[in-house]
């Protein structure tokens, strides 16, 4: 069975750590801990069947990336710690598929 392309954007180690053993089995994984690493492979029109990312990164905000630079070529789903409505309500807006609210 072909195992589906899984980006992970998240720059805690203990977070990207629980998310391997979780999901390595079943998807090819990809991690990036840094906006700048992630663009870099959008910028080489790499692509994902999907996309985890967390809104806080330092220094760096994944909405403000998404506001600027729409990743419409593949689904994202936000894992955060910030559990605001305005900010899900902004997530869905900018089409996240999905928001889950650390820890899960």
């Amino acid at each position: 069975m072909h195992k589906k392309n899984l980006w992970i954007l998240e720059d805690d180690h203990s977070q990207v750590f629980i998310l391997k053993e979780i999901l390595e089995e079943h998807y090819n994984l990809e991690c990036f801990s840094s906006i700048r690493e992630l663009e870099s492979k959008v910028k080489q029109a790499e692509t994902c069947d999907c996309l985890l990312a967390d809104l806080r990164l330092p220094g760096e905000s994944f909405m403000s990336f998404i506001n600027t630079h729409p990743i419409k070529d593949f689904p994202f789903i936000v894992i955060s710690s910030i559990d605001e409505i305005e900010i899900v309500r902004r997530a869905f807006d900018a089409g996240a598929i999905d928001y889950l609210v650390k820890p899960f």
